[in-house]
């Protein structure tokens, strides 16, 4: 398969499995692959021998370890190939740089300058426009000039879920998402719960575009993008958090959250505090910037590089 890419000498975060790069994944996959189909092909031709009464061993009609060699095949490889690209494409290794894109430092800019009107609206607080820099000590690997190391919350609107109480639900009123309510894929529709809609929790309203986050429990750090509402008003509820990107394209800070660079911090955090991350947590998410246009290429590349790398589990 002909990506399009330069693989060469890209770096991927330690993990207890060797993370390999991705042309080195596709050999190792095509070469079970062929493995596989040579020993089917083997017991395929013995079976024919057998009803054609020739005598054959007993131990040619079995495959060796076939258990091993599909699960590599169909959950390992493939899997493995995803999380790669995703580093390859947050360290600015997956399309080439444009030296004619906005530098990713004037968006930053902008998105400043966006919020600082947000204030004088009164839409957000001036606690908003603090900023805590990025420290070098924070920055786990190298990005192109034209990109910026910032914090998730520099970028982005975070919202923690309102409190509501499990007692006061009821069969009526806006649908309330908790935990148990996402997937990476989408909302779960069963066991539906409700409560009153009040001008008191307009803030906790998700919105199309927003990124839902479980911060406790088994699955923290699970995400879900909300491209679409099942229903026209939707409230948070507590430990879920929102995340809404400003300015930047949401599709992008999707891919990053969803990346072994996130979700290693993630595992970091949640090991320490049993299974819980906090919105500090998220504010101080290290998020490498690319130029917004470079951001689109982006997503158009790991998008289609995805549904190769799909093909090879069908």
């Amino acid at each position: 398969m002909d990506t399009g890419c330069n693989f060469d000498q890209c770096k991927f975060p330690k993990e207890e499995e060797e993370v390999l790069r991705p042309e080195e994944l596709l050999k190792k996959y095509h070469k079970l692959k062929d493995t596989l189909n040579c020993e089917i092909e083997v017991v395929v031709s013995n079976f024919e021998a057998l009803l054609e009464n020739k005598e054959i061993k007993e131990a040619d009609l079995s495959i060796k370890n076939p258990c091993g060699v599909l699960s590599e095949l169909i959950s390992g490889i493939p899997d493995r190939l995803k999380k790669s690209i995703l580093q390859e494409a947050i360290e600015g290794r997956l399309v080439p740089q444009d030296p004619n894109d906005e530098p990713a430092s004037v968006l930053l800019d902008k998105i400043r300058k966006e919020k600082a009107r947000l204030v004088k609206e009164g839409k957000l607080k001036k606690k908003d426009l603090e900023e805590t820099p990025i420290e070098e000590n924070e920055k786990p690997f190298k990005i192109p000039e034209s990109w910026e190391w910032c914090k998730l919350g520099t970028i982005a609107a975070l919202i923690g879920g309102f409190a509501f109480k499990s007692h006061e639900y009821t069969s009526s009123g806006s649908r309330v998402i908790r935990i148990s309510d996402i997937t990476e894929n989408g909302f779960i529709n069963k066991n539906v719960v409700r409560f009153p809609f009040t001008d008191k929790l307009s803030q906790y309203v998700i919105l199309e575009g927003d990124i839902l986050m479980a911060m406790t429990g088994g699955t923290v750090g699970k995400s879900l993008y909300v491209k679409y509402l099942p229903e026209e008003t939707m409230l948070l509820n507590q430990r879920v958090a929102l995340i809404r990107p400003n300015i930047v394209f949401t599709d992008y800070i999707d891919y990053v959250i969803k990346s072994q660079h996130i979700q290693g911090i993630i595992t970091e955090a949640k090991n320490s505090t049993n299974d819980n991350i906090s919105m500090g947590d998220l504010y101080n998410f290290p998020i490498p910037l690319p130029p917004l246009a470079e951001q689109h290429r982006i997503v158009e590349k790991i998008e289609q590089l995805m549904k190769e790398i799909d093909k090879l589990k069908a």
